[in-house]
């Protein structure tokens, strides 16, 4: 069938020639196109990758099929072979978040040669971890000129696919729906086909088609080729109109006039699911492949297959539909049954065998359960959700009394549980708790669900699986020490006293028993516990015991990462250098080892680290990054101090829209059910309120901070600067009694930390404001003059300069603001410095506006920024840039998002030509 010109597209058309030209020019863009099966996308994407391929860009073209649902990442890694050397990847034995990874990194250094469109057609069948990297691929590679065009069809309900879709659509790209044909454009395409207008009866016949391209070509070109149109005085008209309406029931028409063994081979190719060998579809119908020969070259002329490289598959989907449709259903389960054995034969995945499997298998199927068990076993470690389908499907197999059924719910329950799925997981926890499941191994399935509602921040759901298991008399200690350590987490967030026991006996039991995560992970909650009492050097000390049993232990005890709490100990004590050093090599050592659920704490710490320093820009990197990796791993719980985080940076910036949205995203959180410490939000929250002059609501705000003190200061470990806000609200609130109490507070901890002269400059600060004392706010600039908390000093600063102007100090007021005002310049702190030039006017301070100077465009970028920029415009990629300066890539992305919004740009082409125009010196 000669290829028809496409009609009615214009606009989509336009659209994706578009994405072409942006990928061509180095800009990294994405396009969805989703509509019925036959409306024409493929036809689209179709037209895209010609264009490309033309106009010299590297074209990746993939289709995904059915059992590819089940078949981890095979989509993508089959569209790339050919491209990027993949080497040795192995999408089910290796870490799937390495192989994201990986896959990223090949693409952007193919990238780095000529520019890269990846066409993805069917996504609708896309397994999850072809999802998960396309949620993580397409963002972390706008900055490279890699282009996307992506096809599915709509989704009836609501799934992995179709939600990491929408938010790529949304977050970053376009997306357009396909329609139905109207009646002018379908009257075009009945005369495209037939060379002449077609009759009113006969466009009354190709309605029927529903405006559906395929459909209806297909509908014309049936009427053709059974000789039922007829041309008269130059008009098509159709002979028959008594056509049997439907394409299913035309198609079954089609198929049964071809000849029998066209038929049957076609009856394989459906069963088969996927592009297939000849070989294949003679073993399936117990044949020769050379008696496959002609009937597979009749199907290819009839335009029912086509060829892929050296197999074969339908040229459309609703061809495999009505075909398989057709089958009747002793036919279909037979040829089923013997697929298993054929892909069994070609060393084919479990998986597909199962595949099959599940339409046929019965009750009692023992042969048929082992298959399954196989394919999730499989599957386990790179798609732990198609895995946990599987098993879900080998459990409606097995018979109630088999003796491997409790075994197999509590592995289906621990699937669902890694796959997030924690609501079916706890389903099948409680049903396997009834099953008459053994009680040891009952207290190991509830520690699974118990830290896999850790991870999803259900802190309270956490205690309660955990006291259940601990109330087991027949849990052994190992797993016992382990439900300690995860119950100490949980409670971290509201009861320091419990947490603090449960790490006891997390720590006391682990080393009884040598389970070094139960020790590892006890002693980091010791660490948080100790940093939140404000009893810094014993935070260190707890931190310092958890990295040192985790190097000596190794393996899957290092991946509980402990220097994540080390750092953050050690930079509550102004030990930026080495909390750095940590921060830096822990994070490259989680994207090594693959542990992704680690790297949004990595980036918040180091975020947090960065906003001490002053260094804002480099928050906003390092926390933007945090906050998308949080989102595509699902971590929402890990979401909120980041959200947080970059809010009260917002503030810092004086961009309150920007601040409130970051408040809204922490509150849509909180609204699911996650529970987090009242430093991530409530703190926040106080700030944005407070900036927005709401006094009464920032105050109330800080309520459960301020119920918790003097036993919990972890805020003012986290932030001394919150030490001065809060007395500050608490008095323009009408709170004096408060901010005394905050202040003495914040004296003690300065005490109990003697020889912290941040924590005591703080303390200072805020008895100067609580009482209105000038000499304590003088000394608390003094205490902090050398502070390498820049914020904390510049708000000392301030305040003291009021104190002194309404002692009648002016000059030496003007001499502390003047301080201020660079401090918060520098940092790029614009509230601060409108407030402190305000200020200065008010007292009579009349500042010399500076002459006009045509500065370089690179101007106003920050040294972190220019770093990444050099290195990209020597050809750099993003994971090469992360390496030299180790970062991890996802800041090195933020970091250029900034530089290409800041430059008004949005391709590494132009920021080459910005970069070189302007000869900017290393």
């Amino acid at each position: 069938m000669a290829e028809q010109s496409l009609v009615g597209r214009s606009e989509e058309l336009a659209e994706v020639r578009g994405i072409v030209q942006q990928t061509r020019q180095g800009i990294g863009v994405c396009l969805t196109i989703d509509g019925a099966a036959g409306i024409g996308k493929s036809r689209l994407l179709h037209e895209g990758a010609r264009e490309a391929a033309d106009s010299g860009v590297t074209v990746v073209s993939g289709r995904v099929t059915e059992l590819d649902a089940a078949a981890p990442l095979s989509p993508l890694l089959s569209a790339l072979r050919g491209h990027v050397d993949l080497g040795e990847l192995d999408p089910v034995a290796g870490n799937r978040y390495w192989l994201i990874n990986r896959l990223t990194e090949l693409i952007e250094a193919a990238a780095r040669i000529r520019p890269v469109l990846i066409v993805l057609d069917d996504l609708h069948w896309a397994d999850e971890l072809t999802v998960l990297a396309l949620r993580d691929m397409v963002p972390a590679l706008r900055t490279s000129p890699v282009g996307w065009l992506l096809a599915l069809r709509p989704l009836p309900r609501r799934s992995a696919v179709r939600d990491a879709l929408r938010w790529i659509a949304t977050e970053h790209g376009q997306q357009i729906h396909l329609g139905p044909l109207n009646q002018r454009e379908i009257a075009q395409v009945c005369q495209n086909i037939l060379g002449a207008p077609a009759s009113p009866e006969l466009l009354a016949l190709a309605d029927r088609s529903g405006g559906n391209p395929f459909l209806l070509e297909e509908l014309i070109t049936g009427l053709r080729s059974g000789d039922r149109i007829r041309f008269t005085g130059g008009v098509a008209t159709v002979e028959d109109g008594s056509l049997p309406p439907g394409f299913v029931v035309a198609a079954r028409r089609r198929l049964l006039e071809l000849p029998p063994p066209v038929r049957q081979l076609l009856d394989a190719a459906a069963v088969l699911g996927r592009p297939f060998s000849l070989h294949e579809a003679a073993a399936l119908l117990g044949k020769t492949a050379g008696d496959m020969v002609d009937p597979a070259a009749e199907a290819v002329t009839a335009c029912i297959l086509v060829e892929v490289g050296d197999e074969l598959m339908f040229r459309h989907d609703l061809l495999r539909d009505a075909t398989y449709r057709s089958l009747s259903a002793p036919v279909r389960q037979a040829l089923h049954r013997e697929a298993v054995d054929v892909v069994r034969m070609e060393g084919r995945p479990a998986v597909e065998a199962a595949q099959h499997l599940i339409r046929v298998a019965r009750k009692g199927d023992a042969q048929a359960a082992a298959v399954l068990h196989e394919a999730a076993t499989e599957l386990r470690a790179s798609a732990p959700s198609a895995a946990a389908d599987l098993l879900l499907h080998l459990l409606e197999l097995l018979e109630d009394d088999d003796e491997t059924r409790p075994a197999r719910i509590a592995e289906a329950v621990d699937a669902l549980a890694t796959a997030g799925r924690l609501a079916e997981a706890r389903t099948w926890g409680e049903r396997a708790l009834r099953s008459g499941i053994d009680l040891g191994t009952e207290g190991q399935l509830l520690l699974g669900l118990a830290e896999s509602y850790k991870h999803a921040g259900q802190n309270a759901v956490v205690v309660e699986l955990a006291d259940r298991a601990l109330a087991l008399s027949t849990v052994d200690d190992a797993v016992r020490s382990q439900l300690h350590a995860v119950r100490a987490h949980a409670l971290l967030v509201g009861d320091l006293s419990g947490a603090e026991s449960a790490a006891d006996q997390a720590v006391v039991l682990g080393a009884q028993e040598g389970m070094s995560t139960a020790v590892v992970f006890g002693n980091a909650a010791r660490s948080v516990a100790s940093r939140a009492r404000g009893h810094l050097d014993e935070a260190v000390r707890y931190a310092n015991d958890a990295v040192t049993e985790a190097g000596r232990a190794g393996g899957a005890t290092a991946h509980r990462h402990p220097g994540v709490w080390l750092g953050a100990a050690l930079a509550a004590q102004d030990r930026f250098d080495e909390a750095e050093e940590i921060y830096t090599h822990g994070q490259r050592t989680a994207e090594q080892l693959g542990t992704a659920w680690s790297l949004p704490l990595w980036h918040f710490y180091r975020a947090s680290l960065y906003f001490a320093q002053g260094r804002l820009s480099d928050v906003e990197a390092e926390g933007e990054a945090g906050l998308r990796v949080a989102e595509q791993l699902g971590a929402l719980q890990l979401s909120v101090p980041l959200a947080g985080l970059l809010g009260r940076v917002a503030v810092i910036r004086a961009q309150m829209p920007l601040a409130r949205d970051y408040l809204r995203r922490i509150q849509r959180t909180l609204a699911t059910g996650i529970t987090v410490a009242p430093e991530d939000a409530a703190w926040t929250n106080a700030v944005i309120q407070d900036a927005g002059g709401q006094a009464h609501a920032a105050y109330q705000a800080l309520a459960d901070l301020h119920s918790q003190l003097p036993e919990r200061v972890l805020v003012f470990c986290q932030d001394p600067g919150a030490v001065a806000a809060m007395v500050h609200i608490s008095k323009k609130a009408g709170q004096s009694a408060q901010a005394a109490a905050i202040a003495a507070v914040a004296l003690t901890l300065a005490e109990g930390n003697p020889g912290n002269r941040t924590l005591a400059g703080v303390a200072s600060h805020a008895e100067g404001i609580a009482h209105m004392d000038v000499k304590l706010l003088v000394e608390s600039v003094e205490l902090l003059e050398n502070s390498r908390r820049p914020l904390v000093r510049a708000s000392a600063l301030e305040d003291a300069a009021t104190a002194e102007h309404a002692a009648g100090r002016r000059g030496r007021a003007i001499e502390m603001l003047e301080i201020a005002l660079g401090i918060y310049t520098d940092c790029g702190a614009w509230q601060g410095q409108a407030r402190v030039e305000r200020h200065l006017r008010a007292i009579g301070v009349r500042r010399r506006a500076s002459s006009p100077v045509t500065a370089s465009p690179l101007a106003g970028l920050t040294q972190a920024e220019l770093r990444v920029v050099r290195l990209v415009v020597e050809g750099a990629t993003n994971r090469e840039v992360a390496r030299q300066l180790l970062l991890s890539p996802h800041t090195v992305d933020s970091h250029l998002r900034h530089v290409f919004a800041k430059l008004g740009i949005s391709s590494r082409v132009e920021l080459t030509r910005v970069f070189m125009a302007n000869a900017i010196i290393p």
